[in-house]
């Protein structure tokens, strides 16, 4: 499969924001997020402009063929420097399903080896079978599954090693 990770520059920055609106509709389908009076999905900003401003942020589109398919947006967790976190990661509807987002996230994991996680949103089942059967898959050690809060969210976290 002929998958790239290509660097996000500034600017394309404001592609990012637009394609961000796709990600919040596909996940508004499961978790029932309403339009805004703007008729858009309300999103603070600085997620993702974080990833243009601040150090250890590492924006990505997903090409495939040289088309965008998605975005994978990777940092280094403020917590804990020494570990790697999919902030956000999104393949278009259009393009799902067929293995193309294992692919690419196998191409983040191979740019930033060692400790992971992954943050699913409580209630998003699509998104939580993805993320364990993928990572079950490109894991170089056992996975461990937390439940917690980030942001006034529950979420399941993934913790994995990857090498």
């Amino acid at each position: 499969m002929n998958i790239e990770l290509v660097p996000i520059s500034h600017l394309d920055r404001m592609m990012l924001h637009k394609m961000f609106q796709f990600y919040l509709y596909d996940m508004s389908r499961v978790m029932k997020w309403p339009f805004s009076d703007k008729g858009d999905f309300e999103v603070d900003s600085s997620i993702v402009d974080a990833y243009f401003s601040e150090e250890n942020h590492f924006p990505y589109f997903i090409k495939q063929n040289d088309m965008i398919v998605g975005f994978s947006l990777a940092r280094r967790y403020p917590d804990d420097k020494d570990l790697m976190d999919m902030g956000q990661f999104y393949i278009a509807t259009m393009y799902s399903g067929n293995g193309l987002g294992k692919y690419a996230f196998a191409k983040t994991l191979q740019k930033y080896p060692g400790n992971w996680q992954v943050r699913v949103l409580e209630g998003n089942t699509p998104a939580y079978g993805f993320w364990k059967s993928t990572i079950s898959k490109l894991s170089s050690s056992t996975v461990n599954e937390i439940l917690d809060v980030y942001n006034g969210k529950r979420m399941t976290y993934f913790h994995f090693e990857s090498r």
